[in-house]
């Protein structure tokens, strides 16, 4: 048997980011016996490789500095470089933490300056299916991503935005490791030793617990059943694609298109009340002329489309200029479960040569394998063409195109799974790098446990907590969490229950909540206001973990008391006072007498306090303030623009 080279973990890799004033723990893997040495900055350590064929090495403590070379010695000897020491945030949760930066408000912007950011250093963790036992090495991930635009508009939104903020305040570099996954409900990331507390707490979690497992069981082997049955389609899918000959036929600028339908793009043809569309998944052909003014003939230009559901194809006057997606990727049996192939923007280069004045032929091709297909309609991309180098208004391409419709396939959801299985993802993807020092977590989670269980996720949010803080040996490890925003979906309040359950881990040490209530958006689980999120988050880090002098979040309710017919709430974190952010009355707030039943509340601010009061109840005894899944009109805040947190005061569960 070879022996085994000399190698690191994953996390260990040139640009990264080590933790300033933690003691530094280094570790890989080698030959039995081996000697390993390594050193940075003039500090060193040397140990043996166990009969694991594991090492690790501890060195002192840093200051925030850099560039260093890391030095390991050993077989091979291995040298990384512009290692800097500085901060390290871990990022987890599911698809609002996962969401790609440049799906973000301001992330066209933001992926623009990361070209030249040297100060955020980005680490994804992704690509694993979960595993059944904890793991100690990361499968897929891509690492210590630096002045990469293209990584950094892959990365987590709320990560970078935090990232930027405290490279601008604390002026050191920041490592961002993110281990979120669009999907996942929270019992995923626990680890089995957290779950079989739970169940010891609560016996009858158990058949909750082996429910989960045997979902994603039943669905794993439907998905393999579902592939090798749509293997046939998906072949057939790829010898259409390749079928230059036809192509060239329904892309000619000659074509007469006299009986192709008319449609409305951007948007989803299932929604367009086209009968033979409201189900179709396949092939769709759009063709649209346009006309060119005088003086764009022979000019460059840029073709934008934004982004198409699922695949797309381009042809200008009948030249091919490009596809973005490919069959293969749509139908990888080793896409991460839960992961849909997210497109990017479609812009394409129209070359001169091809551009003449009056009229000129667009035709667009496009495949959709599950749910809705089209150009997604999102205004942050429009639809249109424009001059190159050339400050002059685009034209605009929305409005009616034709249609004809290309061969349909069957779908198959069956591979697009959320993992369920307890415990598979911390296994996958916590577990690996547990121990790697870092300043703090930030989690966005509890979208999909808003369905059932609703009751448990406050014991299993404080688990989490205490879970992973335990595997990296630090209880009062700085632990900030996002509150879920407004939306308009779930059942009953169950939204504003998991709101409720996320609020009450924070008598833990070192934590903190991101109020989000006025960021959401009421028909999008995905609202890109993200820049808010993180600069909240941020607030929460350079107050409580950094020390610095600035108020961290919004009003707190902490108590009630009658006074005549109403009731008299204060509140901790007031911070300069309190304010209504538009200057109208406040609103969502609602009083109950002993019958329970609840009436919307007339609320008036009187310094640093909010009296309520309603006709219908002439001696209240609860008070809520946006307890339900949707509170709109949101504007109670502080001074500094920070919203209050949703709250009740009663604990009845039969309203």
């Amino acid at each position: 048997m070879e022996p085994e080279k000399l190698q690191l973990g994953e996390l260990f890799t040139d640009h990264m980011v080590l933790q300033r004033d933690k003691p530094l723990r280094i570790w890989g893997w080698g030959e039995p016996g081996e000697r390993v040495q390594v050193e940075i900055a003039g500090r060193g350590a040397e140990v043996e490789v166990d009969k694991g064929g594991k090492w690790v090495v501890t060195l002192p403590s840093m200051s925030a500095g850099g560039p260093y070379e890391m030095k390991v010695t050993g077989d091979p000897a291995i040298v990384l470089k512009d290692v800097w020491i500085g901060d390290v945030w871990l990022l987890g949760g599911q698809s609002n933490m996962q969401m790609r930066l440049s799906q973000c408000d301001g992330g066209e912007a933001a992926v623009k300056r990361a070209e030249s950011e040297s100060r955020i250093r980005l680490f994804q963790v992704g690509g694993n299916l979960g595993d059944e036992s904890p793991q100690t090495r990361l499968k897929k991930y891509e690492g210590w991503g630096v002045r990469d635009a293209e990584i950094a508009s892959d990365f987590s939104g709320v990560g970078w935005f935090f990232g930027e903020r405290l490279a601008d305040e604390l002026e050191v570099r920041i490592g961002l490791i993110n281990v979120s996954l669009g999907g996942t409900p929270i019992e995923v990331w626990l680890s089995q030793s957290a779950l079989d507390q739970q169940v010891k707490e609560h016996p009858e979690l158990a058949a909750h617990f082996a429910e989960l497992a045997r979902v994603e069981s039943d669905a794993l082997a439907l998905r393999e059943l579902r592939l090798t049955e749509h293997r046939p389609s998906r072949e057939k899918a790829i010898a259409y694609e390749q079928n230059m000959l036809l192509a060239t036929e329904l892309a000619a600028p000659e074509l007469e298109d006299d009986e192709w339908d008319e449609i409305v793009m951007p948007g989803f043809w299932e929604r367009s009340g086209i009968e033979e569309l409201a189900d179709f998944d396949g092939y769709v052909w759009l063709r649209k002329e346009v006309v060119l003014p005088e003086g764009w003939g022979d000019r460059d230009l840029k073709l934008e489309i934004g982004r198409t559901r699922d695949l797309d194809a381009v042809w200008f006057n009948g030249h091919h200029l490009g596809a973005i997606g490919s069959i293969e990727e749509l139908y990888d049996l080793n896409r991460p479960r839960g992961v849909r192939p997210e497109r990017e923007s479609s812009v394409y280069n129209v070359p001169a040569k091809w551009v003449q004045e009056g009229e000129n032929v667009v035709v667009i091709r496009i495949f959709n394998q599950q749910r809705v297909g089209g150009i997604i309609e999102d205004g942050k991309q429009e639809l249109e063409l424009r001059l190159v180098g050339v400050e002059e208004p685009p034209i605009s391409l929305a409005g009616k195109w034709k249609y004809q419709l290309g061969p349909a396939f069957v779908t198959h959801w069956a591979s697009y799974l959320f993992p369920t299985q307890p415990a598979s993802m911390f296994n996958a993807y916590v577990s690996p790098i547990a121990g790697f020092p870092i300043r703090g977590i930030l989690w966005y989670q509890g979208e999909s446990n808003t369905k059932d269980h609703v009751e448990y996720y406050s014991d299993w949010m404080r688990a989490l907590i205490v879970d992973w803080r335990g595997h990296w040996e630090d209880q009062e490890l700085p632990f900030y969490l996002v509150q879920l925003p407004n939306i308009s979906r779930g059942p009953k309040d169950n939204w504003a229950r998991i709101r409720e359950a996320q609020a009450s881990v924070l008598d833990l040490p070192g934590t903190g909540m991101a109020v989000t209530l006025d960021v959401g958006q009421p028909n999008n689980i995905h609202p890109p206001e993200k820049k808010t999120v993180a600069d909240r988050l941020a607030r929460l880090a350079l107050s409580r973990t950094y020390g610095l002098e600035l108020v961290d979040q919004g009003p707190v309710f902490s108590g009630a008391e009658a006074e005549g017919s109403g009731l008299r709430l204060t509140f901790d974190h007031i911070g300069s006072g309190l304010r209504s952010m538009n200057g109208e009355k406040l609103e969502n707030f609602e009083i109950a007498g002993e019958d329970r039943k609840f009436f919307p509340a007339e609320a008036t601010i009187d310094g640093d306090t909010v009296l309520v009061s309603s006709p219908e109840v002439l001696s209240p005894v609860a008070v809520r303030y946006a307890y339900e899944n949707n509170p709109t009109n949101i504007n109670f805040y502080n001074e500094e623009g920070l919203p209050a947190a949703p709250f009740r005061s009663d604990d009845w569960s039969d309203r």
